[in-house]
């Protein structure tokens, strides 16, 4: 729920308590900014806390309340200078349905961080301007006076390449820089864009024309000079190739600027590997982004390696991890043969059988125990290359996949430590000799056993 990725999720093994929380340690005090709790699954929409309290605290005891939620998707903006090390989400009573959490996430702001606070005359939402809300707008109360002006103050200086102004209004753009206010330019409309020509400021106000209409301001919002020109991004994050054979990778460009930017994109990859293109043009717009597919081939004798390659934007670098296994065949040598568990749901024919039958619409289930197992004989001795497991919800969160050439004396092929359910694809990538394949189970996701559609056994090729 921490991962940044949606498709993955905490499920927790029984319905919420009253008192029982979900809850995040930032490892340090930290100033915090959006907060987001996202609950519930397309399977499963109703898996949230009905009824919540978002607090935060300073060392985990003590507890502040910032909001209450009935909703599968919590949101909300700590006030400015928020300090907690530590965010949970609290059932406030106890419910029937169980707690999904997809993503929980919190905004922490450092001395890295820009921070906007408005303040300024005539009176009005004034934080509306700097709140990243274009919803929300600032309307001044009055018509302005001599004097009067709105002023957004930065945490800390910035060399400043531009200044964008949302609304309208009469008034001067201006930009503090030495302690000294320098125009720039006037409000031209309800979109203004001034070119600050790379000043270092610490505020920009906005100076009223006394007698003008009641201005009206959605976003004050500086675009900033000493940031990287650009943001790369790769998916996937970890790319799974097989040795000698060709995969994709995409690096998506984005400009970081008030302009659009154009360097070349390079990749360094290690000895042996064949990467197209090796290097590219490219031009980022602004305000947008533009995908460069990547064919990545890695070398035949590198499977059971784990390399990074690394891809550069002018200054701007990024590193894709890539995992490289052995080929494997397609055909999937458990079908239809024996299998035997450690226990079958009581009440139940979710027998070991339904795991290997070929049908995704029946399974094997478990007792609720940690320990349980499955295994299946093959036809005859083989090097197994990959084994997939096919879960239904409830799925194993750790768990080993053991091979043998016997059916009596086991050896581990491979670990599972943080299992997420779906489809788990586990590679072997040591040579073996291996007519039994079992999966042992460690601990449960769920409180229920361990149910799998299918378990498919695919050979080295």
């Amino acid at each position: 729920m921490t991962d940044g990725d949606l498709g993955t999720f905490y499920w927790s093994p029984s319905s919420p308590r009253t008192g029982d929380a979900v809850t995040l340690d930032l490892g340090a005090v930290k100033s915090i900014g959006d907060i987001a709790v996202l609950m519930g699954k397309s399977s499963s929409p109703n898996d949230y806390i009905r009824s919540g309290v978002l607090e935060h605290s300073l060392d985990g005891q003590s507890w502040t309340r910032l909001t209450s939620g009935t909703t599968a998707e919590v949101r909300f903006k700590a006030p400015t200078g928020t300090l907690a090390r530590h965010v949970r989400y609290r059932s406030a009573g106890a419910q029937d349905n169980w707690l999904v959490v997809r993503e929980f996430t919190v905004a922490t702001m450092d001395d890295s961080e820009t921070r906007l606070t408005a303040s300024g005359t005539p009176a009005g939402a004034l934080q509306a301007t700097v709140d990243g809300n274009l919803d929300s707008v600032y309307t001044a109360s009055a018509v302005p006076a001599e004097g009067d002006a709105l002023q957004v103050a930065l945490s800390r200086p910035r060399l400043i390449d531009k200044v964008v102004v949302i609304g309208t209004g009469a008034a001067e753009v201006q930009v503090r820089t030495g302690g000294q206010w320098q125009g720039v330019g006037s409000l031209t409309g309800p979109y203004t864009e001034l070119d600050v020509t790379d000043t270092t400021g610490d505020a920009v106000r906005l100076a009223w024309t006394a007698g003008g209409a009641k201005p009206q301001i959605a976003e004050i919002v500086p675009r900033y000079a000493d940031v990287p020109a650009a943001e790369l991004r790769i998916t996937p994050g970890t790319l799974v190739v097989t040795a000698g054979q060709q995969a994709t990778a995409t690096v998506v460009v984005s400009s970081q600027l008030a302009r659009p930017v154009t360097e070349t994109l390079k990749v360094a990859a290690p000895e042996g590997w064949t990467v197209s293109p090796a290097q590219k043009e490219v031009t980022a717009p602004r305000g947008g982004q533009v995908a460069v597919p990547f064919e990545i081939t890695p070398p035949a004798g590198a499977a059971g390696r784990t390399e990074r390659l690394s891809f550069a934007f002018g200054s701007v670098t990024q590193e894709l991890q890539v995992e490289v296994h052995r080929p494997v065949a397609a055909d999937n040598l458990a079908k239809g043969r024996p299998a035997t568990a450690s226990s079958v749901e009581g009440g139940t024919v979710f027998e070991a059988a339904k795991a290997v039958d070929g049908d995704p619409a029946t399974r094997w289930s478990s007792r609720a125990a940690d320990g349980e197992w499955i295994q299946v004989e093959l036809a005859q001795s083989v090097d197994v290359g990959k084994v997939v497991l096919r879960w239904e919800a409830a799925y194993g969160s750790a768990y080993r996949i053991e091979v043998s050439a016997d059916g009596a004396t086991w050896t581990p092929a491979a670990e599972v430590g943080a299992g997420n359910g779906g489809v788990d694809e586990v590679w072997i990538d040591s040579p073996n000799s291996t007519r039994f394949v079992r999966m042992q189970g460690v601990r449960r996701a769920t409180r229920y056993g361990y149910s799998l559609w299918e378990v498919e056994v695919h050979r080295a090729a």
